[in-house]
């Protein structure tokens, strides 16, 4: 299979065996009900109650609780182990890792309702999820952040295909970045995304000129109103996704 394509969304309760050369994306509701929400939490370290008590909204502290519990519940699923029982470390650059293991590399990212996640044995990965209802697009924040190849891209664009280009590109570079693990240490406008909606690509980085040899860009649907894209540091792999309710 092409690293461009995907497949259908298939439901899964237990992660299957991940293969190399494989990365498997997962898309989750955050929003549960209150029996599996205290179920999930029971999975959480004591960092991450501190983390998730600390909202004041409860629906933000509970999508928190859904999103960290069922990352070390699939978490748990690849390494044979009980959720409760992984510990999380960060690298210099802030992106975490799992203590003692050097796989599954994984990547995290949730917006307003749902969430996806991303598992790879020895590749890395990076995702962004974005809810178009959530964040608004439009050419000031575009203007600001955007690279000019990118700018010029969305111009030639019809009015009302702005905002999918918007968070196209979007969706693309925060993807990017969390793969590489430079996070928000890196100008946005230092590297350049397509906008193509059949054609996903880092088209240059400034400060890693051969990023655009070794990485791929995968365009996700996780459903209506959401957008996403998935960075994989390989030149070709297979993708498969599932759906964990």
């Amino acid at each position: 299979m092409s690293a461009q394509k995907s497949q259908p969304w298939l439901p899964e309760t237990r992660p299957p065996a991940l293969e190399a050369a494989e990365v498997h994306v997962w898309r989750t509701s955050l929003d549960r009900a209150e029996d599996e929400l205290l179920h999930l939490r029971g999975y959480l370290c004591p960092s991450e109650l501190a983390r998730s008590d600390r909202f004041i909204r409860p629906e933000l502290r509970s999508r928190f609780t859904v999103a960290r519990g069922t990352l070390r519940l699939l978490l748990a699923g690849y390494l044979g182990v009980q959720p409760e029982d992984i510990e999380f470390e960060v690298d210099d650059h802030g992106k975490p890792y799992i203590a003692g293991a050097a796989s599954p590399l994984f990547n995290i990212s949730h917006s307003a309702d749902h969430a996806l996640f991303a598992f790879a044995r020895d590749l890395d990965v990076g995702i962004d999820l974005e809810a178009t209802r959530r964040r608004s697009a439009s050419w000031p924040i575009a203007e600001r952040f955007f690279a000019p190849e990118e700018l010029a891209s969305l111009r030639e664009l019809d009015p009302d295909e702005f905002e999918a280009g918007f968070f196209r590109v979007w969706t693309r570079k925060e993807a990017y970045l969390k793969g590489v693990g430079s996070g928000i240490t890196r100008p946005l406008d230092s590297f350049a995304v397509s906008v193509d909606d059949l054609k996903p690509a880092l088209l240059h980085d400034h400060l890693s000129p051969l990023a655009r040899e070794s990485w791929r860009l995968v365009a996700l649907k996780p459903g209506r109103g959401l957008v996403g894209t998935l960075a994989v540091r390989a030149e070709r792999f297979e993708v498969r996704q599932y759906d964990a309710g």
